[in-house]
């Protein structure tokens, strides 16, 4: 090939090309040409003699050069052109023996990519811009800097091109920071997918809250239906009043003797509603009391009938199947009035119905509260952390990997500007309406059969058989439907308000009370006072004011809990610290970063001796960590600074939080970046298992920090003020909310066996007249008392 001095420069071809016709081909050279791999590349070749210039033709699609116009002249004019002129020219190759230049794009952030390294003592590179320019002599190997070991420059020799001519250095992925965004996540070792999929996957309910614009609009309607509520309320309890009084008034009252009341003693009523005048006019007039009852309760009523026909019964079923069938008897009666006296077995159940609706409206009117209580709460001024629940468990795991083989539910805390789905949530079902759900049609079910039954064995009656049915569906009413799920959420609302905490409803205490861990910061369990700083030993003292500058400006970057420490040591001076760059976490040896061209690197004896700085031995070390101290070093541009003898104390009130969660079977996922907070330093300050404490690898800080980041908007069950103590009440009271509705629930269960088997008994057996209303209202009343005894038992 032709020496390079001999090759043909571009003011060389001729000013007009030739016509394209006339152009060599590729198929035009002979078929034995060299092949490609040994097709010979602009640097390959080595000084030879020199061969007469050969022209050729090309085609361009810029106008020709111009005459006596170099190369680098050309690539300058081209940049000014293109708005280029402010980048100053590389110098044009000459030759081998010449330096070459690296530009890095003027899009890309100046932490996104390899620097090669330099020596300590000569000056760093400018690092003002988005352009980096370094200039190596040929056939010269850059010296790496023995601080900068995450960094290395990696030589790849291009093809058939001598390594000392041609060097490629490769982008490298950019530095985990403590706050990172979505774009950096990209190159986490794990998938972006898992992160950014995690908040795709949480359910955003829509309801009528969805913006803080819409909180005096949300006020105001939960106020007016609460309202309401004590207006149904109070109609429902007079018309369950005048129910109840006609019906005691058609019989002689009882225990009149004991009362002061002369035997035979009959409540008055009005000579045209009298039973003994007209039965036909009373049992329309409680018959009339039942129906606007009815229509005061629509909700209740209609809504229990809908969803059991949609084969989703709720609580709001067992009292709408109550007045249903209690409507049924009366209408019945009314056709057939003369049966009410003249058939023993024939009771009057119009006051159930109306107790039961009233009662019903109790619990509603209990949720209300809450949810006005939650919501105050909600809109309250001051930071609200959401607790919100990792969906994706493959995901999950890796938080929780270590801590058991079960634990895959784990929440996090992150400070939200807004919370979505705070009415939906509120008004989620809860276990008691998955128990109603089978329940109710059950009870029907059984109804029907004691009905039709009773039909037969009772002289195929009727009137007892209608009695017997109505009897069977109001015992099936439990007067704490409604109560059971309301009863300790409306407590624990009432307890979390006090701490600034907010427990939306039951699926949100289902989700809370499922948790396996959760992912908590260093700073929350060690504050600014826990961490006590006892001596410092310096190594170089020429350097150590510069040395804990710079630390103190790693330190404080990544807000670890040591800033408090190095904040007082600069005079708590904000101003002074320095930027700090490519600020990167190493699994359990600690911090490495780049403050002013410098390598700083703040962590353990492993941190150091990975990055071949020489510190004292271990014997050195266990003179100073006595008494559970741990040494922390500082090394500064490769040499060791100085070691520092700290200890981190637990406080009381955090061991205390520890321990109940630990024994409420929650483990702790820890993120920090200070290499002496591990387990067995966790498990010893605080008391409790090492098992039950993982520290988070830096692998999934980026995750850590993308999930924790502040959001405008995100959607979750609950919110507390912060901190270990908010996580703790809102797990505390999400455990006391299931299990006060599961115990109730099957207390209330009970109570609907022994209601319905007795009724079924009294049926069977011609018994029936002593399923009165009045037995059966004290049954109803005294389960209601059980199952409210349940519900409030426990902490």
């Amino acid at each position: 090939p032709a020496p390079k001095s001999a090759r043909p420069r571009y003011d060389d071809y001729p000013a007009e090309p030739a016509p394209k016709s006339e152009r060599p081909r590729y198929d035009d050279y002979p078929a034995e040409s060299a092949p490609k791999s040994a097709r010979p590349r602009c640097d390959d070749y080595p000084p030879a003699e020199p061969a007469p210039k050969t022209p050729y033709d090309f085609e361009s699609d810029s106008a020709p050069l111009p005459q006596g116009e170099t190369l680098g002249e050309t690539l300058d004019r081209l940049r000014r052109s293109r708005g280029g002129a402010a980048q100053q020219p590389a110098a044009p190759r000459e030759g081998a023996g010449e330096g070459f230049t690296f530009r890095a794009a003027p899009e890309e952030p100046a932490d996104d990519f390899r620097l090669p390294s330099w020596e300590d003592d000569a000056p760093p590179p400018e690092a003002g811009g988005f352009g980096f320019q370094f200039g190596f002599d040929a056939g010269t190997e850059p010296e790496p800097d023995g601080t900068r070991m995450d960094i290395p420059l990696r030589p790849r020799p291009r093809r058939n091109a001598p390594a000392g001519h041609t060097q490629e250095i490769d982008t490298a992925a950019p530095r985990r920071a403590r706050e990172e965004g979505p774009q950096e996540l990209a190159q986490s070792k794990w998938r972006q997918s898992y992160a950014e999929q995690e908040l795709l996957e949480q359910e955003v309910p829509e309801d009528d809250f969805g913006a803080p614009e819409d909180a005096p609009y949300v006020e105001k309607d939960l106020r007016s239906i609460r309202t309401g509520l004590t207006v149904r309320q109070v109609v429902t309890a007079v018309l369950a009043f005048l129910s109840l009084y006609l019906t005691v008034s058609l019989k002689v009252v009882p225990f009149a003797g004991k009362l002061g009341i002369p035997e035979g003693y009959m409540l008055p009523l009005p000579p045209a509603v009298a039973p003994e005048n007209n039965m036909r006019l009373f049992l329309i007039v409680n018959l009339v009391l039942v129906v606007l009852a009815a229509i005061v309760c629509s909700n209740i009523v209609g809504g229990g009938i809908a969803a059991l026909c949609r084969m989703r019964a709720n609580c709001d079923t067992p009292a709408a199947l109550a007045v249903l069938a209690v409507l049924i008897q009366g209408i019945v009666l009314t056709v057939l009035p003369d049966a009410v006296l003249g058939n023993g077995n024939v009771s009057l159940y119009f006051p159930l119905a109306v107790v039961v609706l009233l009662f019903s409206l109790f619990g509603k009117k209990l949720m209300m509260k809450r949810i006005e209580r939650n919501f105050a709460t909600l809109t309250a001024e001051g930071d609200k952390y959401a607790l919100v629940q990792i969906q994706n468990r493959e995901f999950a795991r890796e938080f929780s990997r270590g801590l058991g083989p079960d634990v895959d539910r784990v929440a996090y805390s992150a400070r939200a500007g807004f919370i979505t789905g705070f009415l939906d949530r509120s008004y989620s079902p809860d276990y008691s309406e998955s128990f109603s759900n089978i329940a109710s049609p059950i009870c029907l079910g059984g109804a029907l059969v004691v009905g039709i039954a009773g039909y037969f064995l009772m002289d195929r009656e009727l009137v007892s058989a209608v009695s017997a049915f109505t009897a069977v569906l109001c015992i099936c009413a439990p007067l704490s439907g409604s109560l059971v799920p309301n009863l300790m959420l409306a407590r624990q609302a009432r307890r979390l308000s006090r701490k600034g905490a907010m427990l939306a409803g039951y699926t949100a205490a289902e989700d809370y009370a499922d948790t396996g861990a959760v992912v908590v910061s260093d700073r929350d369990l060690f504050s600014d006072d826990s961490v006590m700083l006892h001596g410092m030993k310096v190594f170089a003292e020429k350097r150590i004011d510069e040395a804990i500058l710079d630390a103190a400006s790693v330190i404080i970057s990544c807000g670890g809990i040591m800033s408090g420490i190095f904040l007082n040591m600069i005079g708590g001076n904000r101003r002074m610290l320095k930027k700090v760059d490519s600020l990167m976490y190493e699994d359990g040896m600690g911090l490495s970063a780049w403050v002013d061209g410098k390598r700083v690197l703040i962590g353990s004896h492993e941190l150091m001796r990975n990055h071949d700085i020489d510190c004292p031995s271990r014997d050195f070390e266990m003179r100073y960590t006595r008494d559970g101290r741990q040494v922390l070093y500082i090394a500064n541009s490769g040499e060791l600074s100085a070691m520092f003898v700290v200890s981190y104390n637990a406080d009381p009130e955090t061991a205390d939080a520890l321990s109940e969660l630990e024994r409420r079977g929650v483990s702790i996922a820890l993120y920090t970046t200070d290499p002496n907070i591990t387990s067995e330093l966790v498990a010893a300050a605080f008391g409790v298992r090492r098992t039950s404490v993982r520290v988070l690898p830096a692998k999934i800080h980026a995750e850590y920090a993308f999930l924790t980041k502040p959001k405008d908007r995100i959607s979750a069950g609950g919110c507390h003020g912060g901190g270990l103590a908010g996580v703790l009440a809102l797990v505390r009271a999400a455990s006391a909310v299931r299990k006060s509705v599961m115990r109730a629930t099957v207390v209330q269960l009970i109570g609907i066996v022994a209601g319905y088997g007795l009724v079924a008994f009294m049926a069977f057996t011609g018994s029936l007249q002593l399923a009165s209303y009045g037995v059966l209202l004290l049954f109803g009343l005294a389960w209601y008392l059980i199952t409210r005894a349940a519900a409030s038992a426990g902490k």
